[in-house]
């Protein structure tokens, strides 16, 4: 789908994290963008944060002869919050396990219709951070997965 403007093809964080709030919805998992207005809560809860590095080289060109750089090196990061006291069933040990298994099948997953504009490829964990916060009382682990952010051909306006 073309994008109404050049700038919304740079809007990369809003997109991507649309997308993959959207996509864990399906799967049960109520997750928050990093700018999301509502008030996450009490635990349990998944933030989505999507840090976008260094472009990866690709460029296009537009009908104007002009080069942009259409591809991004980036990490997508979740952060997973859950109530230790009230751990009883191993759910933050389930909600890690659920964000890897939904991330192995996101490239294939996250649709055109979740996300017009963009492509995300490239998944693959990076790591995973657990913490304690006793002062809390929770349950804090950041997994994050490095991917490529593209820009879709058809989106160019």
């Amino acid at each position: 789908m073309k994008a109404a403007n050049i700038d919304e093809l740079f809007k990369l964080e809003d997109y991507v994290e649309g997308a993959v709030q959207q996509y864990l919805k399906t799967i049960g998992i109520k997750a928050f963008k990093q700018r999301d207005p509502d008030d996450v809560g009490e635990a349990p809860y998944v933030n989505i944060q999507l840090q976008v590095g260094r472009a990866t080289g690709h460029l296009r060109r537009d009908l104007k002869g002009a080069h942009w750089y259409d591809a991004w090196e980036a990490t997508l990061g979740f952060e997973i919050v859950t109530k230790r006291s009230k751990d009883t069933n191993n759910e933050h040990s389930m909600l890690r396990a659920y964000i890897r298994r939904a991330m192995q099948k996101a490239a294939g997953s996250i649709t055109e219709s979740m996300l017009p504009h963009h492509t995300v490829t490239h998944i693959r964990e990076a790591g995973t951070t657990p913490q304690i916060q006793d002062e809390d009382d929770l349950d804090v682990s950041q997994i994050r997965f490095d991917c490529v952010i593209s820009i879709r051909n058809g989106a160019w306006p």
